[in-house]
């Protein structure tokens, strides 16, 4: 894993460097960030950026194109994010137990946002969707209606209950055709 780190950190440093001169010497102690480098991720609503690349403090030559070992340092780690549920003013119960105060750790990995499980930056998951407060972020599902939600993961509402006080709807959760959870859901609730 850490070759594969080193050599797509090497190849982001080699496309930085190379509009220089053949030949040119210079003297490097360099750092880039999602705000420097476009190939790291960065959420611009939220101001997010976990990426760095660094040279430690070396001479190189542009000719060879070498960078000595152990100068060439990739680090990336978590920071928190505010579920949009909680950030609407939403105080659901199952929503801060799941989430420390209502926000998951997220990790900036190859330009692409990922959840680190449990808050623990070794352990990743993709980030399937992300709704905010948008009207075009928002869903209605109808009865047998299925939401692709992305990657495989669709979510149906089964069934509705309008009669009941407060309305509720069944929700069946699937990954890849396959049910893998159901639950019935309040009005008002997360």
């Amino acid at each position: 894993m850490s070759k594969k780190i080193t050599a797509i950190a090497l190849a982001a440093l080699m496309l930085l460097i190379v509009a220089l001169p053949a030949g040119a010497v210079i003297q490097a102690a360099a750092s880039w960030n999602a705000t420097t480098f476009a190939g790291f991720w960065y959420d611009l609503k939220d101001d997010l950026k976990t990426e760095n690349l660094n040279i430690i403090s070396q001479t190189l030559d542009t000719t060879d194109r070498d960078i000595n070992a152990d100068t060439l340092w990739y680090n990336t780690s978590t920071t928190a994010k505010t579920l949009k549920v909680q950030l609407n003013g939403k105080q659901n119960t199952d929503v801060t137990n799941a989430f420390t105060n209502g926000q998951y750790s997220v990790v900036g990995w190859q330009a692409q946002p990922y959840v680190a499980v449990k808050s623990k930056a070794n352990k990743l998951s993709k980030l399937i969707i992300e709704q905010g407060n948008a009207t075009a972020e928002k869903k209605s599902l109808t009865v047998g209606e299925t939401w692709d939600i992305g990657d495989g993961w669709t979510l149906t509402a089964q069934s509705i209950d309008a009669k009941a006080s407060p309305r509720q709807v069944w929700l069946v959760l699937s990954k890849d055709g396959t049910k893998l959870d159901d639950k019935v859901i309040k009005q008002g609730d997360s």
